[in-house]
């Protein structure tokens, strides 16, 4: 679809999108904006190895309509399958739309879930995917945390895959000194056929506020992803955050994180598995603007036939931050000739008191520990998945919430090319 028909989409059908009408003028503008900006791809350097401009040929709608009441009871269905947190409270979307009737709420005044009126920044977004996100974004959810009592909730993603391109905007905000744990999952109804979620998250975190932020994606083969996430962080403020990739068919995440006030710490870390033809890219980048801030980034990828990972991590440290912590390392584990993974750790330090490192490795499974294990009578077969297992614990350990870390080992169980019983490997 060209630039052209996209645009006759928001001409078209734009009124069915919320807000007043002075918003036309800006997501009109916003489309302009991504028009000149065209699809992301290897042109720009931090597309390098992602091309979306396949995308542009996808016949997608853009204005996903309202979920019916089949859809409904078919995600309700797909909800009674899963097994949530019960402490946790539970909102639920629908290709981008939330829908309160398969919502639960289960914390007390600490923790709000509201759908917001839109605002878009007079100055417009900074790239092709965000402005994509403002000219259609079908509205805006707030998590707002201001109590004492440490909050914990789970956001269900659920597509359809009708062929929707849901764009969503979501925002977390934490009171100083509060405390919360929010879960990303993003499922699909059997069958789902071909989509594409835009989600773009912003993130405000005042002093001495901790998040932690997980999230696990277990999208069907024929789904497309596209997150962005940006954060800023107070003085003492803490944001760890998580990422399982299991499914989907393109998934590119992309974290912004600023550490604003002295002392602000910022931890980052995920595990991808890749088989078949899927790509999967992560990009990060934390600007330390403090001094006094930490940060660090860890990342594994399991890679498997055809298919792709890449990881690209960088910190950014202006003059004014000095004294400050930030480490990097990316590790990548090929389980067939044909994978590929892409690794590019970064460092841009303009203090001189910092303490920076980044690291990255490329290989294959150890000859020396296949050989440890099957000189102690473990099978061929087993023992390699006794090590791949083993290797995506190390990631799986940084979850601290035990309930959903072991969910996360379950999912990462069953994709991988041997089933492990979960947690066996950390044993």
């Amino acid at each position: 679809m060209s630039t052209a028909q996209i645009t006759q989409q928001l001409e078209d059908r734009g009124s069915e999108l919320p807000g007043p009408p002075e918003l036309r003028a800006a997501r009109r503008s916003a489309l302009k904006q991504f028009g000149e900006l065209g699809w992301p791809g290897k042109r720009l350097d931090a597309w390098r190895y992602t091309d979306l401009s396949s995308l542009g040929d996808k016949d997608f709608s853009y204005i996903a309509p309202v979920p019916d009441a089949a859809a409904i009871e078919a995600a309700r269905t797909l909800l009674d399958k899963f097994e949530f947190i019960d402490e946790a409270s539970r909102s639920v979307f629908i290709d981008g739309h939330r829908v309160e009737s398969l919502s639960v709420s289960k914390s007390g005044s600490e923790l709000e879930v509201q759908t917001t009126a839109l605002k878009f920044a007079e100055d417009g977004p900074e790239s092709a995917l965000a402005a994509l996100n403002t000219a259609f974004a079908a509205g805006g959810t707030t998590v707002r945390v201001t109590g004492s009592s440490a909050a914990l909730l789970e956001l269900v993603f659920i597509g359809t895959g009708r062929g929707f391109a849901p764009q969503l905007k979501l925002m977390i905000e934490l009171a100083a000194g509060t405390k919360a744990t929010v879960i990303q999952r993003f499922i699909d109804l059997p069958d789902a056929g071909e989509a594409w979620l835009n989600l773009v998250t912003d993130i405000e975190q005042a002093e001495d506020s901790e998040l932690s932020l997980y999230r696990l994606q277990t999208h069907a083969p024929e789904q497309y992803q596209t997150t962005l996430s940006r954060a800023r962080l107070a003085h003492g403020a803490k944001l760890a955050a998580g990422n399982v990739e299991v499914g989907g068919n393109l998934i590119r995440n992309e974290f912004e994180i600023c550490l604003e006030g002295n002392e602000a710490e910022a931890r980052v870390f995920g595990i991808a598995l890749t088989n078949r033809q899927q790509h999967c890219d992560t990009r990060i980048a934390v600007k330390h603007q403090a001094p006094h801030t930490t940060s660090r980034q860890e990342f594994r990828a399991i890679v498997a036939d055809t298919s792709r990972s890449v990881f690209n991590g960088k910190v950014i440290v202006r003059e004014e931050a000095q004294n400050i912590d930030a480490r990097q390392q990316s590790d990548n584990l090929l389980l067939s000739p044909t994978a590929e993974a892409d690794t590019r750790p970064e460092l841009e330090i303009h203090a001189d008191q910092v303490v920076c490192s980044h690291g990255a490795t490329v290989g294959e499974l150890s000859d020396d520990h296949l050989f440890y294990l099957r000189a102690r009578g473990i099978d061929e077969e087993t023992a390699r998945g006794i090590l791949i297992a083993a290797f995506a614990d190390t990631i799986l350990e940084r979850i601290d919430l035990v309930s959903f870390r072991e969910q996360a080992r379950e999912a990462v169980n069953a994709k991988l090319p041997r089933q492990i019983e979960p947690g066996s490997a950390a044993q």
